[in-house]
């Protein structure tokens, strides 16, 4: 999984270096992989989140801050 300044997390095939699917955030930040691998949590410069399914490459649900600021990092407690 990766992302770029333009938005887009791309999932990759890395035994043949395939995309096999792009998601546009539009703004997104950083990824984080949650405890149960099949899981990613998306924050974006907006103030928005998302979870990401990593079975099947949906975004599951998506959440707003009360503040419009960049979600710069992300901790699993």
């Amino acid at each position: 999984v990766s992302s770029d300044f333009r938005g887009f997390v791309k999932f990759w095939n890395l035994n043949n270096n395939d995309c096999l699917r792009t998601l546009n955030f539009k703004e997104a930040v950083n990824i984080l992989f949650l405890y149960d691998d099949k899981t990613i949590f998306v924050g974006t410069n907006n103030g928005k989140f998302a979870l990401v399914n990593l079975e099947n490459y949906t975004i599951f649900k998506e959440f707003n801050t009360k503040k419009k600021e960049s979600i710069y990092a992300v901790a699993v407690i």
